[in-house]
């Protein structure tokens, strides 16, 4: 081999491994310190109500992740209840407890760990390429006409879809004459967000009304909120109704879509659910390879960290030998200290390192 040969080989190596250096922080989000830690929630519900004894089925709806924040471990504290999960018409993720026979006080729990993510691939939460269809809403005929006069002001109003949306939502917040026919005084926000998602299909603009809860909340106990969720572009956007201004996925968690409550039970009486989210954090390398376990990118199956710690143990003292060798290279060839070999004064090193 030449020395062209060598220099090419060489520039050919350290171009394969700083690509994958680069690659793995910035797209996968290595940090480039062992110690780097990252922002992470304890999310927990917990579930009790009273058996009638007969049989019983809760269902709960549990969050899903996206693109701002990863749901990297579940754990379903079940008993004597059978278990199950599986999406409902609007998409969500629900988990099923059934039993045959429920009689007296009881408890079920859900616990999951969040992670907030960036610059992460994420084949999963991949925004959709083609807007979903809007279906036209059911409005009586004076319905019907009160909404098409509110939304030829909205427009009038507005100058995009944006700033039709906190329009709209300015109107509804705020019920007055425009909004005497289609909105309550006394209704609720969900009713309210529900009425904007009916009246944006009127614009073609698909929405919906979206639940979950706020990830700054100081409250160890936060209040499931409602927001107004719609499709701009080519991902779904959220806006809340107290502000009428959009509110970064970041910030939040979306645990369900759609009308009804948190959870629901058929067989029983006096249902009470809990939620609790609680603040930590983590190792940023031990969280990636928590999420490799549900994601799983190839490239983390060559990491040392995805195999048992015994033998992550012994690979760590192999690796220390080219290393070494490195060292000493540089040591006698540019610096001109002498050795004993090259390899001689790392096996002497390991066995001091063995022997304490």
């Amino acid at each position: 081999m030449n020395q062209r040969h060598l220099y090419i080989l060489v520039t050919l190596l350290c171009a394969i491994g700083g690509g994958l250096f680069l690659y793995k922080h910035f797209i996968l989000g290595f940090p480039l310190s062992p110690e780097t830690t990252e922002q992470t929630w304890q999310y927990e519900v917990r579930i009790r109500f009273d058996g009638t004894g007969e049989a019983a089925k809760i269902s709960l709806h549990i969050p899903t992740g996206n693109r701002s924040l990863a749901v990297l471990g579940e754990d379903f504290f079940s008993g004597r209840f059978g278990l199950g999960t599986a999406r409902d018409t609007d998409g969500n993720r629900v988990a099923l407890w059934t039993i045959r026979t429920a009689k007296g006080r009881q408890t079920l729990f859900y616990r999951a760990t969040l992670q907030r993510q960036a610059n992460r691939e994420s084949a999963t939460t991949t925004a959709p390429s083609s807007p979903p269809a809007v279906q036209a809403p059911d409005f009586s005929d004076s319905e019907a006409k009160a909404a098409q006069a509110l939304m030829d002001q909205v427009r009038a109003r507005s100058a995009d879809a944006t700033t039709l949306v906190t329009q709209l939502l300015t109107l509804l917040a705020k019920p007055g004459p425009e909004t005497a026919l289609l909105i309550k005084p006394r209704d609720t926000d969900e009713t309210r967000l529900d009425m904007a998602a009916r009246l944006l299909a009127l614009a073609g603009l698909p929405a919906r009304v979206a639940h979950g809860i706020e990830l700054s909340s100081q409250n160890a106990q936060p209040k499931i909120h409602a927001w107004l969720e719609v499709f701009m572009g080519r991902s779904w956007q959220l806006f809340d109704l107290a502000t009428q201004q959009r509110v970064s996925r970041s910030q939040v968690l979306v645990i369900w879509r759609g009308a009804g409550g948190i959870a629901s039970l058929r067989g029983g009486e006096r249902l009470d659910t809990r939620v609790t989210l609680t603040p930590g954090s983590e190792l940023a390398t031990r969280m990636l390879y928590r999420q490799a376990g549900s994601a799983g990118h190839w490239l983390l199956g060559f990491s040392l960290l995805g195999l048992p710690l015994e033998t992550q143990q012994v690979y760590r003292v192999l690796l220390t030998v080219p290393l070494g060798v490195l060292v000493l290279v540089l040591l006698r060839n540019l610096v001109g200290i002498k050795t004993f070999g090259t390899f001689m004064p790392v096996l002497v090193a390991l066995a001091f390192r063995q022997t304490e």
